[in-house]
């Protein structure tokens, strides 16, 4: 199989990170998270408004050095600038990988208030739908609002991507993801 970069997206809670791990299992592929470098960093007194652009270039620098290693890269962030899009594209491209997007998507926001409520968390991790945004985000809107702005809002391909509803059982998620992997390996 050729060699894959493949950009995980979607809402905080809607199984992203689930995905990614028994994806990467099944691949043998490595999982960059940005909630990992990003809690780290916050550990390290980093500003939260600094930590999340610093998590994104540690990130980046650490895509590039495994697959010019020769891994499969499966990168666990929503993907709610274009920016973060397009810099997913180019990793992939400058390393000659197979750049794949996969979108988890939960539209109850009750069911991802529970999942967030229920899941451990890391300290970069929201932990409600409906909690008030922190301060430092420079989010006004209530919890719910901005959950469906993200929701509706992820940046993606125009086309070849893959939406997974991950209401869906976790098997049936997996095997549409390798069906959408192996169709669209050269």
């Amino acid at each position: 199989m050729q060699q894959l970069f493949i950009q995980m997206s979607g809402a905080p809670g809607s199984g992203k990170t689930t995905i990614a791990d028994s994806l990467a299992r099944r691949i043998g592929a490595v999982v960059i998270d940005h909630d990992v470098t990003k809690s780290a960093l916050l550990a390290a007194n980093v500003p939260v408004d600094l930590a999340g652009v610093a998590s994104y270039q540690v990130l980046g620098a650490m895509a590039q050095h495994l697959l010019r290693q020769g891994f499969h890269v499966i990168f666990d962030s929503p993907c709610y600038y274009r920016e973060l899009l397009e810099r997913g594209q180019q990793l992939a491209q400058a390393a000659g990988a197979n750049y794949l997007y996969i979108e988890c998507r939960v539209a109850d926001l009750d069911e991802l208030d529970r999942r967030l409520r229920t899941r451990p968390s890391l300290p970069s991790q929201v932990t409600s739908v409906y909690s008030s945004p922190a301060h430092e985000s420079g989010k006004t809107a209530p919890g719910d609002v901005v959950f469906q702005e993200w929701i509706m809002g992820m940046k993606r391909p125009s086309t070849n991507y893959l939406l997974l509803d991950t209401t869906q059982p976790l098997e049936a998620n997996l095997a549409e993801a390798i069906s959408f992997i192996e169709a669209n390996s050269n």
